[in-house]
This record gives C-alpha cells, sequence and structure tokens, in this order.
C-alpha cells in the first residue's frame, strides 16, 4: 500500500467540506507556493494559468493509456468494454483518438451551433432544477448533467439514449 506524499494530502485538502465556504484564500496560498506540484508518479497539479497553457498546448502531456491503467483504480461506475477494459470519455483520450472523435463532432460545437441552442439550454436548466428537491447540491442537479444534456442535444442524441 502506497502512502500520499504530504503535497498530494495537501491537495485533496483543497477540498474538503471545511474549505467550501471560502475556498479562494486556500486556492491562491496554493497557487502562490505550488503552481506546479508533483502530487505522485505521473500525477500533476497545474494552478497557474500560464504553467496550465503550456502544460495543455504541449503533446508530451496526455493521459494515461488504457494498458498502464490499474484496474484497482478503476471507479465502480467506470464502465467496461467486452474485454474488461475501461470505456473511457472523450476527453480522456489521447490523440489520435481524441482528434478523430473532435473532428467528427467539431460542426456541433460552433459559436453559431451553441447560439441556436440557448433556448433550449434554458429549458434544461430550468427543467433540471424543477427536478430538484426544494434543498439539493448545485453540483449534483446541475452541473454535473446540464453538460452532458447539452451535448447530448448538441449531438442528437435520443432521449433513452442518454
Amino acid at each position: 500500500m502506497t502512502t500520499m506524499s504530504a503535497e498530494m494530502q495537501e491537495f485533496f485538502a483543497l477540498f474538503g467540506a471545511e474549505r467550501r465556504p471560502d475556498p479562494y484564500p486556500h486556492y491562491r496560498r496554493w497557487h502562490e507556493r505550488l503552481p506546479v506540484a508533483l502530487l505522485a508518479e505521473g500525477m500533476f497539479a497545474v494552478s497557474g494559468l500560464a504553467e496550465a497553457t503550456q502544460v495543455l498546448r504541449d503533446p508530451a502531456f496526455g493521459h494515461p493509456e488504457p494498458e498502464y491503467l490499474d484496474p484497482a483504480d478503476r471507479r465502480p461506475d467506470q464502465p467496461v468494454d467486452e474485454s474488461g477494459r475501461v470505456v473511457r470519455a472523450f476527453l480522456s483520450l489521447n490523440p489520435p483518438d481524441h482528434t478523430r472523435l473532435r473532428r467528427l463532432v467539431a460542426k456541433a460545437f460552433t459559436p453559431r451551433m451553441v447560439e441556436r441552442l440557448a433556448p433550449r439550454i434554458d429549458e434544461i436548466t430550468v427543467d433540471l432544477i424543477d427536478r430538484a428537491p426544494s434543498e439539493f447540491d448545485l453540483m449534483t442537479a446541475l452541473a454535473k448533467p446540464l453538460p452532458v444534456e447539452v451535448i447530448a442535444e448538441l449531438l442528437g442524441v435520443p432521449l433513452d439514449d442518454r
């Protein structure tokens, strides 16, 4: 069993319940001290805009390939294919797979298409809020399902398949 590094413990503490009411001073201190931090072998936390831009544009950085993922690290809710490999989300793919899929959906994400969908985005938002209980967690009830619903609308995914 591996132990968590001090940096990783501090990183996860940034998201603790006691910091939720006002996390920004903690984020600011983290950023000032460690704009780029090695949390574990091959796992970095990047909090500076310039640093994040550099990493996102550098082809040397990407997502681990499925054959390098430890099956024990798979979340219970992650689907697997018929061979038992984790089915990876589009955003977690590396080129050339990501590039191929990005080309397929690019036309659905133009500013004009998104603007045309704005009224439907409003409807989806109202529907999600209407379905939420009187007290709810904003992330669970709105922030997580809204992008999925909007992307499904953009791509024309039928309701039953979402």
